[in-house]
């Protein structure tokens, strides 16, 4: 293989591709750069098994041939010899850089080692790479970290009714947008954060008119193509929460505030609630909101906006770094807040931008406990698949839900039992009490008064138990 090319148009494709190489790879190829003469041009492919990335360059061809070597060697030489035209040159493993006062050589590895990428799937839609751009960043953040929930690490991406939409949640927040498309194909897919967060990286490198995402045959990989570049990914397969059941579909209070001034004010706050679990609490009254925090050992804040303010008075508690994300991501200068009251989520949209919403539970993630964080956290468990031989461990799964809300509660957790599952329930509700199969009354009182078995057996047995406070509600209601 020989080829030259000028050094600037080679190290912006290099650099792009050497991002998915592996990082301390069990299989040494994975950390290389494949490199790919033929039909006038250069290809360049790198994987980590997860994650693989092909750019095309046009190059003065004078033999074909292929050749790999590590990716930060290379991407370290050909950045140090800016402005100069290189000529590169392999023999059997070995690939030679000269240019006109440099020469190495770099030991590869046999290029019939490296994994096959897959490129071939079926399309399924194009985009516009400026709709990508702009979108991904404003979902990607509410996904989950936690590589223990991996249905939550990725962005449900699916195309229905001309409208692409794009979810993310980690349980306790969750984005939402939604993408007008001329296009009336149906198309499903857990798509991995990191595909997403190289995607957005690789279009703001490359001018593209279009991206277009195909799906592999066997439906868990997703290909997508633009300019010079091709990106495959893995799919994640599980099923994700019932996402559209978490949103409200009324509120008690609105609010429209700046999102400066509220950035402002989150700052603030978040310099005492750092210590407090990052809670920052806000009052909201007509034509106000006071943002305010404390730290027993640092002290308190408070700090007043002016807003726009409808509906019922309301004071309500958030996560200072949820929130903040949620009004970082939003592109307009105002934003709208709509509470349903003060243990259930709040909704937070762009002024005047149709599509984009986010849901935060009104508790931060050490204190959750309204209805709706109780909706994102079952919603996850339960929509698992589930084989018949799982336990279920819920703590006082209904704090802070709606009647109605605890009877489809009831329904669900005795389809589990009706399918041979177990469900093991932490709960003072009569409503669950009575409907449970089998109660381990303990106490008879809470704190140092409790921790003893008072009585056990089924609800009737229960209510007929002497000393049990727990038998003597059941006998009432």
């Amino acid at each position: 293989m020989i080829f030259s090319v000028l050094q600037a148009d080679l190290i912006n494709h290099l650099q792009g591709v050497a991002r998915s190489c592996g990082v301390r790879p069990q299989l040494p190829v994975l950390g290389n750069i494949l490199l790919s003469v033929e039909a006038g041009k250069l290809k360049l492919s790198a994987t980590n098994l997860e994650i693989g990335v092909v750019k095309l360059l046009t190059v003065e061809i004078e033999e074909e041939g292929e050749v790999t070597v590590p990716a930060k060697t290379l991407v370290e030489v050909v950045g140090n010899l800016s402005g100069e035209k290189l000529i590169f040159e392999s023999s059997a493993e070995v690939l030679t850089i000269k240019s006109t006062h440099f020469t190495s050589s770099m030991n590869g590895i046999n290029p019939s080692e490296f994994p096959q990428i897959p490129l071939q799937g079926k399309e399924v839609v194009r985009l516009s790479p400026k709709t990508l751009v702009s979108s991904l960043p404003r979902v990607m953040f509410a996904a989950a970290s936690d590589e223990g929930r991996p249905v939550l690490t990725g962005i449900l991406t699916e195309l229905k009714d001309s409208k692409l939409e794009l979810v993310a949640t980690d349980g306790y927040r969750l984005a939402h947008q939604s993408i007008p498309v001329d296009n009336t194909a149906v198309f499903r897919a857990l798509i991995p954060k990191r595909t997403l967060e190289e995607i957005s990286r690789l279009l703001s490198e490359e001018e593209a008119d279009e991206v277009a995402i195909s799906v592999s045959e066997d439906q868990n990989q997703i290909i997508f193509s633009f300019g010079t570049t091709q990106l495959s990914s893995r799919l994640i397969e599980g099923s994700y929460p019932a996402w559209e059941k978490i949103i409200p579909q009324s509120f008690k209070s609105r609010i429209i505030l700046n999102k400066t001034e509220g950035l402002k004010a989150l700052k603030l706050a978040s310099v005492f609630s750092r210590t407090e679990a990052n809670i920052v609490k806000l009052s909201c009254s007509e034509g106000k909101m006071i943002v305010a925090s404390q730290a027993k050992e640092l002290g308190s804040q408070s700090y007043e906006l002016e807003v726009q303010f409808e509906g019922e008075d309301i004071e309500i508690s958030f996560n200072t770094k949820f929130l903040t994300d949620a009004l970082s991501a939003v592109g307009s200068t105002q934003v709208i807040i709509e509470l349903s009251g003060t243990l259930s989520a709040a909704s937070i949209k762009p002024m005047g931008e149709v599509g984009l919403e986010y849901m935060k539970v009104g508790q931060p993630a050490p204190t959750l406990s309204g209805g709706e964080a109780q909706r994102v956290k079952l919603a996850t468990e339960l929509s698992r698949r589930d084989t018949g031989r799982t336990l279920y461990i819920l703590d006082e799964p209904t704090t802070g839900l709606h009647f109605d809300d605890v009877r489809k509660l009831l329904k669900v957790l005795s389809a589990l039992v009706e399918k041979e599952n177990t469900v093991l329930v932490i709960e003072h509700n009569l409503d669950v009490l009575r409907n449970a199969d089998w109660i381990i009354d303990l106490g008879p009182g809470g704190g140092e008064a409790g921790g003893r078995i008072v009585a056990e057996g089924t609800p009737e047995q229960i209510a007929r138990a002497k000393g049990s406070y727990t038998g003597e509600w059941l006998r009432k209601h």
